[in-house]
């Protein structure tokens, strides 16, 4: 038996991820409860996703070449009704949160 679960209203999700075998993962399991993803393996690729058809929530690596998921964050603070949170993965990054 699948673990099938129906996601709430709002349930596009963007992930933003270079690593393929992390976004394999993270599709999957996303799309295994009910949320619509669309995935992108750079910060540059998402933009134009952001202006076309806006997430309802983004999941974005910190550690990306070119535009970093910090530069990412800040740059998607400027959009009209944008919420940015933050999961730090370690001590290293959630200093680095703390000083943006």
């Amino acid at each position: 038996m699948t673990d099938e679960r129906e996601a709430p209203p709002g349930n596009a999700v963007l992930v933003i991820e270079d690593s393929r075998t992390q976004l394999f993962a993270l599709r999957a399991a996303l799309e295994r409860a009910g949320y619509d993803v669309c995935t992108v393996e750079s910060c540059e690729d998402a933009l134009p996703v952001l202006a076309e058809v806006p997430p309802d929530i983004i999941l974005c690596d910190v550690v990306l070449p070119g535009m970093s998921g910090f530069d990412f964050c800040r740059r998607v603070r400027s959009f009209e009704n944008a919420v940015v949170g933050n999961l730090p993965r370690s001590e290293e990054h959630t200093s680095e949160l703390q000083s943006h």
